[in-house]
């Protein structure tokens, strides 16, 4: 299965996660089903890693506007 990992500089951090975290369908629609895991450094740097089953499928997604 392949992994993803998306690095992000983001205005707040906290508001970002809660964002993130409310779009579980998004992410069961890019073919993820195991849990995203989530780093958040100083100065707002975020990154998540996830593994899709299909990542045509992910990329896909990702790329539209959604």
């Amino acid at each position: 299965m392949p992994k993803i990992v998306v690095t992000v500089n983001v205005e707040d951090a906290g508001k970002w996660e809660a964002g993130l975290r409310s779009h579980g369908a998004l992410f069961r629609s890019q073919t993820v089903t195991t849990p995203i895991g989530i780093a958040i450094n100083k100065g707002n740097e975020v990154a998540i890693c996830a593994e899709p089953a299909d990542l045509g499928k992910f990329m896909e997604v990702f790329n539209s506007p959604a």
